[in-house]
């Protein structure tokens, strides 16, 4: 029997740089012998979100199980049937009590206490290209991955290159469409409008707009991870001069409404933690609900990936022994972050690993 679009779901995983955490975690994974341990490890090693698996709901929740027992956040979020684009504005008006934002032929407006997800984002993909590259240094020099950037450092990178702000009004009686949206751009609006934090900076005025957000927003939950995670549906196609495309501005729509899923559904899970999420969107998190999904999580998994021989991950050599780092510069930009996640896994050392053999095809999720 053909599986529909609505039996799909996305398997997607908080990354992280603990090695030493995640090390068991990719050999047991490896084990279902679905997945080998080199996809695995490009997938759940960086940072932000990535997702581990697409496919339908009863294949994916061993793997689901795998990550509850490490602790490890992950949600199965079923991707949005309905098309859906933030409005972009091209005007604003900031008043005591409200925030009015000017699309081309309708008006926003945003309450003082309003519940907002805010899409903070790099799109000329520089970001995700600095990521890789200190992923790539540091693992070769050091033998180990580098932190994961903080929010300060985060935020200060998105708004040196091409940065843009979505706004989602966070909607508890659909998890899968906002009840409004806004896309702003820098120079959209008329800077004037920030009064005293207007600055002769586009950038600048954009960021001083997020300020002025999260004194009418609350909460105002602000993300700044996009690019950064392997997220097929959701990555960067074109930079430089054609960073604004409309390829680009979808994949930051995608990006949108997944964190706006695992928005609503982190919500709904605190709120009522005895009560299980529905099946064809639920919540696998570490918080409360280990008892209601472990019966859930029986299956058999299947994914694809190419074949690998039988091999181990040598260790890396010590940083003593290698010579300074050079300079950087047989990939840059987009072919960078495209080929960058390949290449920062397979360097990554994990002793004592080995990739395991599959004789099957599964695929690829997107």
């Amino acid at each position: 029997m053909m599986k529909t679009a609505n039996d799909i779901h996305q398997l997607i995983v908080t990354a992280s740089y603990d090695q030493e955490r995640l090390t068991p975690l990719i050999q047991q994974l490896s084990q279902l012998d679905q997945l080998d341990a080199y996809s695995i490890r490009q997938r759940l090693i960086g940072n932000g979100l990535a997702q581990l698996a697409k496919g339908p709901l009863e294949q994916l929740r061993p793997m689901a199980n795998l990550l509850r027992q490490y602790h490890l956040k992950h949600w199965l979020i079923q991707p949005p049937a309905t098309q859906f684009e933030p409005v972009t504005i091209k005007a604003l008006t900031i008043e005591t009590d409200q925030i009015t934002f000017h699309g081309h032929d309708t008006e926003i407006i945003l309450e003082r206490e309003t519940s907002l997800l805010a899409i903070v984002a790099d799109m000329s993909g520089k970001l995700a290209e600095k990521q890789i590259k200190r992923l790539l240094v540091h693992t070769t020099y050091q033998g180990s991955a580098p932190a994961a950037m903080n929010e300060q450092q985060l935020h200060q990178e998105i708004f040196k290159y091409a940065p843009i702000i979505d706004l989602y009004w966070l909607n508890s009686d659909n998890e899968h469409q906002p009840s409004h949206a806004v896309r702003i751009k820098p120079g959209s609006f008329d800077h004037r409008q920030l009064g005293d934090k207007a600055s002769l900076s586009r950038n600048a005025n954009l960021a001083n707009l997020l300020d002025c957000i999260k004194e009418y927003a609350s909460p105002l939950e602000v993300n700044r991870q996009f690019g950064l995670g392997f997220l097929p549906d959701c990555r960067l196609h074109d930079t430089g001069d054609n960073a604004d495309s409309k390829r680009n501005q979808l994949a930051l729509t995608r990006y949108g409404l997944l964190q706006l899923q695992i928005a609503q559904q982190s919500n709904a899970a605190q709120q009522q933690p005895s009560q299980l999420q529905p099946i064809i969107s639920e919540v696998v998190e570490t918080s409360g609900l280990n008892e209601i999904i472990a019966p859930l999580t029986a299956g058999i998994f299947s994914h694809s990936e190419a074949d690998e021989d039988d091999a181990s991950v040598s260790k890396q050599p010590s940083a003593a022994t290698l010579p300074p780092p050079p300079e950087i510069e047989t990939l840059s930009g987009f072919k960078l972050h495209t080929s960058g996640w390949r290449l920062g896994a397979g360097i990554l050392p994990l002793p004592s690993l080995a990739v395991r053999h599959s004789g099957q095809q599964p695929t690829t999720g997107v």
